[in-house]
Formats: structure tokens, C-alpha cells, sequence
């Protein structure tokens, strides 16, 4: 089985189709030029990351979420905020919105892993690579070639590993191609809310937050158990002593959350949506 790249025709006719995202990905390239919030959704799950992380997003996926982080920091005096692993920063940018239209003095912090991407482009191919200016995805004519995917892309999959060997990065041509939403960019811009890239793997670079949300990051299908408790160390170090941290996992368009509270060098859960956390058994213990 192999991937394409998808034109704008493709993407705006069919990219809600159940088959799309298994046949076709979007150059990111052209992301940037997509308005239409719902498309740019859809292009942004078909890039996969270098840890084979995809970016998810779509509008209002955390409604209910934004109104339940908004009753929690309701008795809380200028708050601090921080949204890890935020992806394209859409959703980042609703609860901002959300918290800005009632008026409450907030401090919002949002990272992610991959703010951007590398890429080598010349007339024939374009690829991305990582750090060490290594190809690891090809957007070759109408084919992406990734050895990110699983084997079920084979014709992929070996494709890129003979092709990959006859590309010679020229450093002087690799362009960085941002990775967010238009609209939590501008956010940054103004100061109103402060970005930093960060592994939730690593110590964080600010500490005494009111509130914490990490979805879609932490959990069994991205990390190791041993991972995962280190990275909750991470979190709860982070927090002040009566914070909240919100962990969760959207499966088929329905957020499963847990909410704890620090109290000393625990978390204790204080409420869980829908099914709650994966990782619940991880965080407590």
C-alpha cells in the first residue's frame, strides 16, 4: 500500500471521507494557504512528527473541557495557565478566547515538542528532516514516501529507503515551516500568551502554575510506563501546591479526562469525565 499527496481539490472534496487520511497526506508546505479552519484540521492529521506523532486539531474539540477548565479556576486570583503538547495551538487558542470573554485575569503558557518543521525543497522532491539533516518523509511528484508509517505502507515504506540514500541536504537551502494556527501565532505575537518549546519528558522551564492540561500527549500509545511517570513527576513539580491537572485522550470525538489536585507530593483525584484517564493507575501511584 502506498500514500499520495493530496491536492486542495482532494482535500476540500473529500478530506472528511473515512478513506482519506489512510490514502493521502498534505504537503505542509501548503498548509499555510488553507483557511477554511475544518480543512486545515484535516491536513494537519496527516503530518506525522519525528517521534511518529501526528498533529491533531479540529474546532471546538475541547468545548466542554474550556467550560469545565473556566469552573475550575473560577476561585483562583490571576491564575497561571499552562496547555502542554498543544499541537496546532487551536485549541490553545479557543481557551484563551474563552477565558478572555469573562473578563478574568489569567496568565496562559502553552509548549509543544515540534513548533516547526525542517524542510529541503528542490524542484523535484521535497522532504522533511530531522536535526541531523536526515530525510525521514519525501513528498515526491504525487507520492509520500515516510518511514514513519507502519508496514502496511510497504511500497512506501521501501521506496523511501532506496530513495532517501541519493539525497544530499544543502544546509543553505532547509526552510522552517511553523506549525501553527494562524490565530494562537498572532497570540504569541502580542504577548498574550507566552510560548516555549519543551519535551514533557524534560523539567519545565517555569514552575507555581493553578492549572495544567496535557491531552492527547501522555499515554500508552506515545510513551513507556517508565516514561509516563516520569513525565508526571515533570508535571506535578510544576504545579503549585493545590493545583490542578487535567490529563486526557480523545477517542472517536469524546474527551476522557481526569482532574487531580496536588496535595503535597500526590495527586488526588478529584473528578473524571466520561471514562477518565488511561494512565489514571499512573498518575496516583
Amino acid at each position: 500500500m502506498v500514500k499520495f499527496v493530496a491536492s486542495y481539490t482532494l482535500l476540500k472534496y473529500f478530506g472528511e471521507s473515512r478513506f482519506f487520511n489512510y490514502l493521502f497526506v498534505v504537503n505542509p508546505l501548503k498548509i499555510s494557504e488553507i483557511r477554511d479552519i475544518n480543512l486545515m484540521g484535516i491536513a494537519y492529521r496527516t503530518l506525522v512528527m519525528p517521534n511518529k506523532t501526528t498533529k491533531q486539531t479540529s474546532k471546538k474539540r475541547f468545548k466542554e473541557l474550556d467550560n469545565l477548565t473556566f469552573d475550575l479556576l473560577e476561585k483562583k486570583v490571576n491564575p497561571k495557565v499552562l496547555d502542554v503538547g498543544i499541537s496546532s495551538g487551536l485549541t490553545t487558542y479557543e481557551l484563551f478566547q474563552l477565558l478572555d470573554s469573562k473578563r478574568k485575569n489569567f496568565q496562559l503558557d502553552a509548549t509543544d515538542k515540534y513548533s516547526k518543521i525542517k524542510l529541503y525543497k528542490t524542484w523535484f522532491y521535497c522532504t522533511i528532516i530531522n536535526n541531523q539533516k536526515i530525510p525521514i518523509s519525501i513528498y515526491w511528484g504525487g507520492l509520500y514516501l515516510s518511514n514513519l508509517m507502519s508496514w502496511k505502507y510497504f511500497t512506501s515504506k521501501i521506496l523511501f529507503k532506496i530513495i532517501s540514500k541519493f539525497i544530499i541536504v544543502n544546509p543553505k537551502k532547509i526552510m522552517e515551516v511553523p506549525l501553527f494556527y494562524s490565530g494562537f501565532t498572532k497570540l504569541v505575537e502580542k504577548n498574550k500568551v507566552r510560548f516555549f518549546d519543551h519535551d514533557v519528558l524534560k523539567p519545565f522551564q517555569f514552575t507555581n502554575y493553578d492549572f495544567i492540561r496535557v491531552m492527547n500527549i501522555i499515554n500508552l500509545s506515545y510513551f513507556t510506563e517508565d516514561q509516563i511517570q516520569k513525565a508526571i513527576a515533570n508535571l506535578r513539580s510544576t504545579l503549585k501546591e493545590g493545583g490542578v491537572l487535567m490529563v486526557g485522550r480523545t477517542f472517536h470525538n469524546q474527551n476522557h479526562v481526569s482532574i487531580y489536585i496536588k496535595k503535597g507530593s500526590k495527586l488526588v483525584p478529584k473528578q473524571h469525565v466520561n471514562n477518565g484517564s488511561e494512565i489514571n493507575e499512573i498518575v496516583i501511584n
